[in-house]
This record gives C-alpha cells, sequence and structure tokens, in this order.
C-alpha cells in the first residue's frame, strides 16, 4: 500500500481486510470450515512482463527484498524453487494455448457467468465485522497428500454455504497437486449456487506463484476473481506492472 493509504479506510472495513489476511495464511485446508472486457492486444502483453533472472541488468532496489538476492551462494528456498518451476510451466503453457485464446475465452466466459466481483466490496457486504475465507488445498510441501480425491465443487458450495466471502484455490500442480480446471468448477457451482437462491457468490481468487502476465490471464479465463501476488519472488516493478495489468482485466 502506499504510504498513509490504510488511514482512508473506514476502521471496520479495515479490520474485514486484516482478518481476510490472516485467514487466507492460517485457516486450515480442504476440510476446514471454513461492461465490457477492457480491450488490448498481444503488443500489451509481454512488455509488461519482467523476467526474475538474477543478472547485473536489475536496476538497484528491485531484488532487495527477496532472500538471497546479494549472496550469489544462495540456495534457493522452497518458495524459490516453486517460483522458478512455475516461471518455467508459464512458458510450456504458452506454447500449448496462446494469450489470444486466452482473452477469446475470456469474453466467452464473461456472456456466461459475468465479470468479476470485486473483492473489497465483496468483503464489505459481510455484515459481521469479519469476513471468512476458505481455502481449497489438495496437498502442500509441509502436509503432503491431504484431500487428492475431493470434489472442488462440492467442496466450494460448502465453504459458500456457510458464509465464506472469498475461497481460494491452490492451481500449482507438482507441489499442491491442483490445477486450473479445480478453480473453475469452484467458480460456476459456486455462481451458479447463487443464481439459483438470489445470493452474492464468493469471489474465487487463484493461489499460484504469479509471476507473469500469461498466468493472469489463465486466472481470469479460468473464473478468478483475484489473484495472489507473492511479494517475496516478485521485483518491484514486475509487482507493480503485474497488479496494474490485474486491474486492467478488472481484477484486485
Amino acid at each position: 500500500c502506499k504510504s498513509g493509504a490504510l488511514n482512508a479506510y473506514p476502521a471496520h472495513k479495515l479490520q474485514m481486510l486484516i482478518c481476510l489476511s490472516i485467514a487466507l495464511i492460517f485457516l486450515p485446508t480442504t476440510h476446514s470450515f471454513v461492461n465490457s472486457l477492457p480491450s488490448f492486444s498481444s503488443k500489451h502483453f509481454y512488455p509488461h512482463s519482467l523476467p526474475m533472472a538474477s543478472s547485473a541488468n536489475v536496476s538497484p532496489g528491485q531484488r532487495d527484498h527477496i532472500l538471497g538476492s546479494s549472496d550469489p551462494n544462495h540456495e534457493p528456498s522452497i518458495l524459490q524453487r516453486i517460483a522458478e518451476k512455475r516461471r518455467n510451466d508459464s512458458k510450456l503453457s504458452q506454447t500449448l494455448t496462446s494469450a489470444e485464446e486466452l482473452i477469446s475465452k475470456i469474453g466467452r466466459f464473461d456472456e456466461t457467468f459475468g465479470k468479476p466481483i470485486d473483492l473489497y466490496e465483496r468483503i464489505a457486504m459481510e455484515k459481521s465485522d469479519i469476513a471468512l475465507a476458505a481455502e481449497f488445498k489438495r496437498a502442500s510441501p509441509s502436509k503432503g497428500d491431504i484431500a487428492l480425491n475431493t470434489d472442488s465443487a462440492a467442496q466450494g458450495l460448502l465453504y459458500s454455504s456457510v458464509g465464506a466471502s472469498v475461497i481460494s484455490v491452490l492451481t500449482e500442480p507438482k507441489w499442491f497437486k491442483g490445477d486450473l480446471e479445480d478453480m473453475l468448477k469452484v467458480r460456476k457451482a459456486t455462481q451458479n449456487s447463487a443464481d439459483d437462491g438470489s445470493k452474492v457468490r464468493p469471489v474465487i481468487l487463484r493461489k499460484d506463484f504469479v509471476i507473469d502476465e500469461y498466468m493472469i490471464l489463465e486466472a481470469r479465463a479460468y473464473g478468478a476473481d483475484t489473484v495472489l501476488l507473492i511479494v517475496a519472488i516478485l521485483e518491484v516493478d514486475q509487482l507493480k506492472s503485474l497488479i496494474g495489468f490485474s486491474r486492467e482485466l478488472g481484477m484486485e
């Protein structure tokens, strides 16, 4: 946040945002209780994405916050190893499905299911001072397998039925054994349930190790309302660029 930005929020709404942040980090996993698309072209797509390579070309201060950035002998953390794998995964995905195809998919998705819900507005709708964020996770590096065979749509409906304002869905395949289809199923199931009952569905968050705009396009095309951006794996200008690109797509 910009300096002093939090002071502009009403106290009760700031409390909601803080509780949401804590919930996304600490809530247990899947068994827990817990109008038009902005026009842009492919030439708009890649200039925003900055490589994460550790090179002398990076401007001073861009990587100071990243673990081991000043140590050439630094052994990558598990977070950094996952981020590097996701960088390679994204490159492979781009050879299989182009950015233009994802943009077309977004348009078709919006026609059927509507545009993203604003994260802040959805949290502010809660009558309580606490907003609940639930998470769908099949596995993790620390816990191993958790719920490999759980149906993501059914779990998402369960979370929605007990009052979740946000549902975070892990889409990383190697360590967390999730995928984009898990998130899409949660979005469709909660959307249809909300429409049938004249309710407002939860916000769907893509929880992954997002490192470029292509992954944000994927998130939008598969039903996400918002994405997780991890500061510890992104250079400063890269983080700013990805935030801006997300907002261009209607996601916070």
